[in-house]
């Protein structure tokens, strides 16, 4: 019996590899898909003397660099979201054992371990379906995002494409929204809400 099991489960296992590689090579994003990550941005309409006319959109949203964003709004995003953003490569393989683990006592789906990595694979190229096969997918994308972009990069990218409500899609549009401020104007407490 117990070489029958050993067996089995290797032959599970095998077949499970297999699917994998299926998925990393048919269903994931290319590279250069993820070389030419676009956001949709708002297209603004002025009058000869430069003023606002009108904004068009499908997706509020206005891009921010980096460096233009306060360090508190960063800092309080890792904390929050990821807080060894800077030492995994795209999945937090700790965490996200001790997540299985405790899902698989409670035998329910209710706690997630993705990493910001993760989130912004699901935000810009997947479902938000919770669903094993998604899971995966998500997983091997963000290995792929992490080794194509830097942590500065990816960080940009997922406050930039993040959804933060009433039709706000990245910083810019939600500090406006919110705040009405621009997004290096934010104080600490700003951050902390929009985070």
């Amino acid at each position: 019996w117990l070489i029958l099991g050993g067996l089995i489960l290797a032959v599970v296992l095998v077949l499970g590899v297999i699917r994998t590689v299926q998925v990393y090579r048919s269903e994931l994003p290319s590279f250069e898909a993820l070389h030419n990550i676009e956001p949709n941005l708002s297209t603004k309409v002025y009058d000869r003397n430069g003023e606002l006319l009108k904004e068009f959109y499908t997706e509020n949203r206005a891009l921010t660099p980096l460096g233009e964003m306060p360090q508190p709004l960063v800092q309080m995003l890792i904390a929050s979201e990821d807080r060894e953003f800077y030492e995994h490569w795209g999945i937090n393989l700790r965490r996200t054992f001790i997540v299985a683990i405790t899902n698989l006592m409670k035998w329910q789906l209710e706690a997630e371990a993705s990493t910001i990595t993760q989130q912004l694979a699901r935000m810009l190229f997947l479902s938000p379906r919770k669903t094993l096969e998604r899971k995966i997918k998500e997983a091997l994308t963000a290995v792929k995002l992490e080794r194509t972009y830097s942590k500065d990069e990816l960080i940009e990218m997922y406050l930039n494409q993040h959804y933060f409500s009433k039709g706000a899609y990245g910083v810019a549009a939600a500090s406006r929204l919110f705040f009405n401020k621009k997004v290096s104007d934010l104080g600490i407490n700003d951050c902390a809400v929009l985070i």
